[in-house]
């Protein structure tokens, strides 16, 4: 079997690094939560993006379809 070497979670402010251990369990939460809401701003840019390629290629259509009516 191999050695593995781990390390602790850590984080960086300002340049220090903090063992995630060692973090009062009021920082642990407040860092806990700066994640979740860190992932929620990066879904929500993700999810507007798809939004503005759906808007785009709904426009294109509808002009295309006024342009070119297709007979029934």
């Amino acid at each position: 079997m191999e050695n593995v070497n781990q390390e602790e979670p850590k984080i960086v402010v300002n340049e220090k690094e903090y063992l995630i251990n060692d973090l009062s369990d009021e920082v642990k939460e407040l860092v806990s939560l700066w994640d979740q809401a860190r992932n929620m701003s990066i879904n929500a840019k993700r999810q507007a993006a798809i939004h503005d390629l759906s808007v785009q290629s709904l426009s294109k259509m509808v002009e295309e379809k006024l342009e070119n009516p297709e007979e029934e």
